[in-house]
């Protein structure tokens, strides 16, 4: 891998990191314009934690970065074989990927697997915009649980009512946090 070809792909993973880190410090700002009542636990903590783990990826993907491009222009260590590190690296590409790594999924996923997903998020959203947070979730998670997952419907109901009903505990007795109602249902 050349300098350019490693700059090149950690690219895309800092750039993301850095709009999040310039988001999440906004938020966090932003939260000290409210009561420490209102802001303290979820704006506070999420936009804190989006902050720590944005930077965590830039210094990650940064330090990575900065040790390939000093191995690459260092050259060859004494006595290591250029040819057989070639080969060796060659032999790499050939290896068999994890079907479980995130970028493998990604990279693979055929259009339908794409288009579907696309369609769950788009119906999530209007759900949510017609019905609210609470039977946008139960709907998401009954349908995607039954016709994605291949769960059966025992499962998918008891899974959809443990959700929803945590979500609304979190939401209406811990945090105070008032939910999005939907223009169909007052209430939410």
């Amino acid at each position: 891998m050349s300098v350019k070809s490693a700059k090149r792909s950690a690219k895309p993973d800092l750039v993301i990191s850095f709009v999040l880190l310039v988001v999440c410090t906004g938020a966090l700002l932003w939260s000290f314009t409210y009561p420490t009542a209102v802001s303290m636990l979820l704006p506070r903590l999420a936009a804190g934690l989006g902050l720590l783990c944005a930077a965590w990826m830039i210094v990650g993907k940064w330090s990575a970065l900065s040790q390939e491009r000093i191995r690459l222009l260092s050259g060859p260590l004494e006595g290591e074989d250029v040819l057989g590190a070639q080969s060796a690296a060659s032999q790499d590409d050939g290896k068999e990927q994890d079907p479980n790594d995130p970028e493998y999924i990604l990279s693979h996923a055929s259009r339908r697997a794409w288009l579907t997903a696309l369609g769950f998020i788009s119906a999530f959203f209007l759900v949510l915009y017609l019905c609210g947070i609470f039977v946008a979730a139960a709907a998401l998670s009954l349908s995607y649980l039954t016709a994605i997952g291949k769960k059966s419907w025992r499962f998918s109901s008891i899974y959809t009512v443990v959700l929803t009903g945590l979500l609304w505990l979190l939401m209406r007795q811990v945090t105070y946090i008032p939910s999005p109602v939907g223009i169909l249902f007052s209430g939410g």
